[in-house]
Parts: structure tokens; C-alpha cells; sequence
């Protein structure tokens, strides 16, 4: 899986997502930024145990967003693609 426009989304707007675990680019990180399902739902009883969890959610949400913020911004990229622009 590939991180897109909705990833940026949700974490911009607090959002706590449930995905299938995957690359997502090596920007998220599985029960780090989102809350990681299994392919078999073998889990799902312990992700909507952490979803329903206030403060567990919050956190999740909160730590997501700093995260986007401080490196992967719409100007972050943009200085990454000058500074490659400028080494060529």
C-alpha cells in the first residue's frame, strides 16, 4: 500500500484510521500512526478495544498529527524537490 491525499487527511484532521498493515511509502508505521487490522480481521476485537479507548486514541491521534507537521508537510516536499533541483 501507498500513503495518498486521504492518509494526510485524516491524520490533519485527528483522525485515528484502521488499515491493513503496509508500506504506506515508510511514512506510517503500523500501531504507531494508524491502528493496524489484520488481513483476517484475527484481531479486530483488540483494534476496536484501542479505537473505543479515549484517551488511547487521543494520544494516537495527537502524535499522528505532530508527526505529519514537523516532516511531511506540502513544504517539506517542496524544499526536498528544490534541494534536488539545485544538486542537478
Amino acid at each position: 500500500k501507498c500513503i495518498s491525499s486521504r492518509h494526510f487527511d485524516a491524520a490533519g484532521t485527528k483522525t485515528v484510521q484502521i488499515m491493513f498493515p503496509g508500506d504506506y511509502n515508510g511514512i506510517l508505521k503500523a500501531d504507531v500512526h494508524y491502528l493496524s487490522l489484520a488481513r483476517e480481521f484475527s484481531n479486530i476485537a483488540e483494534v476496536l478495544a484501542r479505537f473505543r479507548d479515549d484517551s488511547f486514541r487521543a494520544r494516537m491521534a495527537d502524535e499522528t498529527y505532530d508527526y505529519i507537521l514537523s516532516a511531511h508537510t506540502h513544504a517539506h516536499r517542496l524544499r526536498e524537490l528544490r534541494k534536488n533541483l539545485d544538486a542537478t
